[in-house]
């Protein structure tokens, strides 16, 4: 069983390790880092969530992987949906975790944590990696993931321009006219903490969909890679080894 994962804006595979750890060894897992995400060259041209999943679906065939199972996160997430649709041949199931299939809505339900961001995007003094994943993160999450982010965000910083590019493109992220041609079968994964990108949002997205079902972890904010690598693992390989 092969999986390819797309982590959250910025995100790698060094941020994702804790999720990464609790996925069984058997589990063949590639990680996808788009333009602006890890150790990946800069976004270019206007921002756009479809030339994000183009560059992954590119750095997909580099990697040499076939049919695979595809897990996103938040704007990973948004990504994994245009990779989806793109090239359906090559999306065995699909996992969309703390995700929305528009950005602009999503905003209108958490209007304040997106002025925090959008503050820390802006503010000339702020150590903007680090200010932002810090923002995204549920306020009530422990100390070690906190200073994991915190080290992550510090050893991988992504210039402001890069981040404003990636928020930019999650904002004017609208798949909603599409969305139910995806072919592969999904789960929505949420966090039943999620004040980013709420659990009910999810939902909407998800009775768009063709062949799709919820789940939400009672207690996790948005990033369930992080705050609840465990309980997000054993989700997903759930519902990738079930039967069709």
């Amino acid at each position: 069983m092969r999986l390819v994962i797309i982590p959250a804006l910025a995100g790698s595979e060094l941020l994702i390790a804790p999720f990464l750890e609790a996925l069984p060894p058997a589990l063949e897992v590639t990680v996808i880092e788009p333009p602006g995400f890890g150790g990946a060259p800069s976004p270019e041209g206007v921002p756009s969530v479809p030339a994000l999943a183009r560059a992954a679906l590119a750095a997909w065939d580099a990697a040499g992987v076939g049919r695979a199972h595809l897990f996103g996160i938040s704007l990973g997430g948004m990504i994994a949906q245009w990779m989806a649709l793109e090239a359906p041949e090559r999306v065995e199931r699909l996992v969309l975790a703390s995700t929305a299939d528009t950005g602009l809505s999503a905003v209108a339900h958490a209007d304040l944590r997106y002025l925090a961001i959008a503050r820390c995007l802006m503010h000339p003094e702020a150590d903007v990696t680090a200010e932002l994943m810090a923002e995204v993160l549920n306020h009530g999450t422990t100390t070690a993931v906190a200073e994991h982010v915190d080290h992550v965000s510090h050893a991988q910083a992504r210039s402001r321009l890069d981040l404003i590019w990636l928020a930019a493109a999650a904002a004017a992220h609208d798949a909603r006219a599409r969305i139910g041609e995806v072919q592969a079968q999904t789960l929505v994964l949420s966090g039943g903490s999620d004040d980013l990108i709420p659990a009910t949002v999810q939902a909407q997205m998800c009775a768009r969909m063709a062949d799709a079902r919820q789940v939400v972890l009672d207690g996790v904010g948005h990033d369930v890679t992080l705050e609840a690598p465990a309980r997000t693992a054993a989700a997903v390989l759930k519902f990738l080894s079930a039967s069709p």
